[in-house]
C-alpha cells in the first residue's frame, strides 16, 4: 500500500508547528523549553496540543437521479440551455462542462421541478460542499432567460435575476461558471459582477472578447443585464445613488429571481437587515413578493430529516418566508443525500491485522481498484465498525466523527488520547480511504474529508511562587524561578499564589513575569493595543480583576514591574499578600509571598539579566502566537500534501493550489504580504544552508588532507 495521507500530514503539522512556536517564543531557559516542548507534543485534543481533536466527514458521492440531461431536453429543460451546459468554451470545458450524458443529482432534479413551476415558488437548498448547489438554481434561471431571449429575438435588458453573496471572493468565483454557460447565447443573456472593484469604464477592445459579460459600471447602467451578481452593500448603494438609477428604471417590473447564497450567515440583526433590504429592492424594482422566486442555499444548515431535527426544516422555511415576505406554503426545502454503497455484514472469523490488510494489493496505485483489500475490509469487523461510525442508520446519510471516536471504536478499553492509539486510528483511516472498490467509479471504502482546528497561543501565565508545590516535574529545576505554568489567564494558582503573565526579554530571552504596581498592589498590567503583525488578530485579554474594571482605577498611573525571583542587579525584594496581592510590610506568613522584582524607573524597565533597556512594549514580549504567524507554517505544509496541479513541475509547489478565506480585507492583505515574505525568506534560508554546506565540505576536505599529512609525519617521526 502507498504511504498514507492523514498520518504523515498530521505528524508534519504537529512537528513543524511545535518547532515554529518554540522558536518564535524565544525563551532561553532550559527547563521552560523542555516543559513547553512536552506540552506542545501532547496528543491531539489534549490541553496544550497545538492541534485539536480532528474531525472527519464521510464524502460518499451524492445520490444521482435515474435520468440524464438528455432525457430532460424538451421536458423540464429547453434544448438551448442543455446545449450551453454541454458546450462551454474550450478553455472552460474541463471545469464547467455539464454534458448531456451526465446524471444530475436527485436534489438538483427536485430543485428544478420546484423552480420551473409556472406559479412562482421559493426554495431552500441545504447540501454539503461540492454537491452542486449552484446548479440547483442556476440551470432553471438560465433556462428561463434563454427561452425569453429566444422569444424576443434580441438581448435581454433589465435585471431578472439578482444573486446576493456575502463575500467578494464568492462573487468572483461565479465569473467563469457564468461565462461558460452563457457563451452559447451569444450576448442575448448577459451578466455582470458588481462589487467595489468593478471599474467605472474599460476600453472597448478589452470588452469585445466577451459579449456576454458586462465588465464596467458604464455598460451596467447603460444596458443592465438579466443576471446581476452583487453583495448587500453594493445593492444598498444601487438603491440610493442617482448614478445607478438607470439600472432600476430599465429593470422595473422585470425582477423574477432573488438568490441568497450562504444563507446561514444571515442571523440576528443581519437577517432583519437583509429582510428589510429585500423589501426595498422589490419596491424599487416595481414587483411584489408573489411575483418573485426566492432561493436560499447553505452547506451548514444540517439535515432536517434526522430525529429531533424535523422542526429544522420548518424553521428554515419560516426563515426564508420572513426574509422574502412570502407565504410559508410557497417555500420548499430540498436537502442533498449521499449515495452510500451497501456492504454485506462482516465475517466473525476475520482477524487480519492492520499490517496484513495493508499488505494486500501492494503494487496497485492509490487511484486504482484494490479488489483483494476491499473484499478483506468488507469482511473485517473493525473496518466495518469504523465505516459505520460515519453513517447514519436512521436516514442513510453520513455525519462527522472525531478522531477520538475512531480511537474508541478500534480500542474500546484504551485511552483515546494515547499517542499510539491515535496513530493506529489514523492508519486505519488512511487504509479505508485509500482502498477502492472495483466498481465503475472506483469508490473508496470510506472516502473522507478532514476538518482540522489549529490552536493559537494567547499567552502563558505562571505562578509567582518559586516554591510552588503544584509545578510539574519538568519545572522542578533551580533554573526555573517560578511555579506552575498555565495556558489561560487566571488570578491565582492552585497553590493559592498569584499568577502573572510570562514574557521574554527581547535581547536575552530570559523569562520574566509582567505585573503592575497600582495603589501598592501587584496586579496584571492594563491591556494595551497590539504592537506587531503577530498580535493584530488578538483581542486584548479581558481583565480578571474587579479593580481593573473600575473607570477611576484605569485612569490612575501604574508602574510596570518585572517579577524576576533572582537576586540580580537593580532588583529588590517585596512581600505581598497571596490573596489580595497587596504589598505588605509585615513578616512573612503562610498567607504571604516574598518576590524579587524590578520596578520601573524614570528611564523605564531594564532587563536584570542582560541590562537591555525597555524600548516600549517590545523589550519584554508576551508569549503570543497569532494566526498570521501560524499560517506561514500551516499553508506550505498543506500545499506539500495537495495533489500536483496541471502546471509544469518547475512552477512553485509544482502548480499546487490552495484557497483561503478571511472575513477581513485588511487581514487578507496582511496575510498575503506575510506569506510572500515568508516564502522569500525560506528560499533565502535554503540557499544559505546549501551554500554553507557546500563551502563547509570544501574546507573540510582541505582540513582533512592537512590532518592526514600531520598524522603521516607523526608516524614517520615515531618510526
Amino acid at each position: 500500500m502507498e504511504q498514507g495521507y492523514f498520518s504523515p500530514l498530521l505528524a508534519e503539522l504537529t512537528e513543524r508547528s511545535r518547532s515554529a512556536v518554540l522558536s518564535r517564543l524565544g525563551f532561553v531557559n532550559p527547563p521552560l523549553y523542555r516543559h513547553l516542548e512536552a506540552l506542545f507534543s501532547r496528543p491531539m485534543g489534549e490541553s496544550g496540543s497545538l492541534l485539536a481533536d480532528p474531525s472527519f466527514e464521510a464524502t460518499f458521492g451524492w445520490r444521482e437521479a435515474p435520468v440524464t440531461m438528455r432525457d430532460l431536453e424538451g421536458n423540464r429543460l429547453g434544448k438551448e440551455v442543455i446545449d450551453a451546459l454541454d458546450n462551454p468554451p474550450m478553455e472552460l470545458r474541463e471545469d464547467y462542462r455539464f454534458a448531456r450524458h451526465f446524471h444530475p443529482y436527485q436534489h438538483q432534479l427536485r430543485s428544478w421541478d420546484v423552480l420551473t413551476d409556472p406559479n412562482p415558488q421559493s426554495l431552500i437548498i441545504t447540501s454539503g460542499t461540492g454537491s452542486g448547489k449552484t446548479e440547483c438554481f442556476m440551470v432553471p434561471i438560465l433556462d428561463h432567460l434563454m427561452r425569453e431571449a429566444d422569444r424576443s429575438g434580441r438581448p435581454l435588458v433589465g435585471v431578472r435575476a439578482l444573486f446576493l453573496y456575502p463575500l467578494n471572493a464568492l462573487i468572483n468565483s461565479q465569473r467563469e461558471r457564468l461565462r461558460a454557460w452563457t457563451h452559447q447565447a451569444g450576448g442575448r443573456v448577459r451578466f455582470c459582477l458588481y462589487n467595489g472593484t468593478t471599474p467605472e469604464e474599460l476600453p472597448a477592445a478589452k470588452k469585445r472578447a466577451h459579449p456576454n459579460v458586462l465588465m464596467d459600471r458604464h455598460d451596467l447602467r447603460e444596458s443592465p443585464p438579466p443576471i446581476l451578481v452583487t453583495n448587500a452593500t453594493m445593492l444598498e448603494y444601487m438603491l440610493v445613488r442617482t448614478v445607478d438609477a438607470p439600472i432600476l428604471e430599465q429593470s422595473r417590473g422585470k425582477l423574477e429571481w432573488v438568490v441568497l447564497d450562504e444563507a446561514h450567515t444571515y442571523v440576528g440583526s443581519q437577517a432583519a437587515e437583509i429582510a428589510l433590504l429585500i423589501r426595498r429592492v422589490l419596491h424599487a424594482f416595481g414587483v411584489g413578493p408573489e411575483q418573485v422566486r426566492f432561493v436560499a442555499t447553505s452547506a451548514t444548515m444540517g439535515d432536517p430529516k434526522k430525529t429531533g431535527e424535523q422542526e429544522t426544516g420548518e424553521r428554515l422555511k419560516e426563515f426564508l418566508a420572513d426574509v422574502a415576505g412570502v407565504d410559508p406554503s410557497r417555500v420548499h426545502l430540498v436537502a442533498g443525500e449521499r449515495q452510500v454503497p451497501p456492504l454485506p455484514a462482516p465475517q466473525r472469523g476475520s482477524q487480519q491485522s492492520l499490517d496484513q490488510l495493508c499488505a494486500l494489493d501492494p503494487d496497485v496505485p492509490i487511484r486504482e481498484a484494490h479488489p483483494h483489500r476491499h473484499a478483506a475490509l468488507a469482511a473485517h469487523q473493525t473496518a466495518w465498525a469504523v465505516r459505520h461510525l460515519f453513517l447514519d442508520a436512521e436516514t442513510g446519510g453520513t455525519h462527522v466523527a472525531r478522531l477520538s471516536d475512531v480511537c474508541r471504536t478500534i480500542a474500546p478499553k484504551a485511552d483515546p488520547q494515547d499517542p499510539g492509539v491515535q496513530a493506529e486510528a489514523l492508519h486505519w483511516l488512511d487504509l479505508l480511504q485509500g482502498t477502492r472498490d472495483n466498481d465503475e467509479a472506483k469508490t473508496p471504502f470510506l472516502p473522507l474529508r478532514a476538518h482540522l482546528f489549529h490552536q493559537t497561543l494567547s499567552g502563558l501565565w505562571a505562578c509567582a511562587d518559586p516554591h510552588c508545590p503544584d509545578r510539574p516535574e519538568t519545572l522542578q529545576d533551580p533554573d526555573w524561578p517560578f511555579g506552575q505554568l498555565y495556558l489561560e489567564p487566571r488570578k491565582h494558582c492552585t497553590c493559592g499564589a498569584p499568577v502573572y503573565e510570562l514574557a521574554a526579554c527581547d535581547d536575552c530571552g530570559a523569562p520574566l513575569l509582567l505585573a503592575a504596581n497600582r495603589s501598592e498592589t501587584l496586579l496584571a498590567p492594563l491591556p494595551r493595543a497590539a504592537t506587531d503583525e503577530f498580535e493584530l488578530d488578538l483581542d486584548p485579554v479581558e481583565s480578571l480583576d474587579d479593580e481593573e474594571d473600575d473607570e477611576d482605577q484605569r485612569s490612575e498611573s501604574e508602574w510596570q514591574v518585572l517579577i524576576v525571583n533572582r537576586a540580580l542587579a537593580m532588583t529588590g525584594e517585596v512581600a505581598i499578600d497571596k490573596s489580595t496581592r497587596q504589598i505588605i510590610d509585615q513578616p512573612l506568613t503562610e498567607s504571604s509571598l516574598r518576590l524579587i522584582i524590578q520596578e520601573e524607573g524614570n528611564k523605564g524597565l531594564v532587563c536584570p539579566h542582560c541590562d537591555a533597556r525597555s524600548r516600549g512594549q517590545r523589550q519584554f514580549q508576551p508569549a503570543r502566537i497569532s494566526a498570521p504567524f501560524l499560517l506561514t507554517v500551516i499553508l506550505p505544509t498543506l500545499l506539500e500534501f495537495a495533489p500536483d496541479g496541471d502546471k509544469p513541475r518547475e512552477h512553485p509547489h509544482r502548480g499546487r493550489r490552495l484557497l483561503t478565506f478571511n472575513d477581513s480585507r485588511q487581514g487578507t492583505a496582511r496575510m498575503a504580504a506575510r506569506l510572500q515574505q515568508e516564502s522569500e525568506r525560506n528560499r533565502v534560508r535554503g540557499l544559505v544552508y546549501h551554500l554553507a554546506l557546500r563551502d563547509g565540505w570544501k574546507h573540510s576536505d582541505t582540513n582533512a588532507s592537512q590532518l592526514k599529512e600531520k598524522i603521516g609525519s607523526s608516524d614517520k617521526c615515531v618510526g
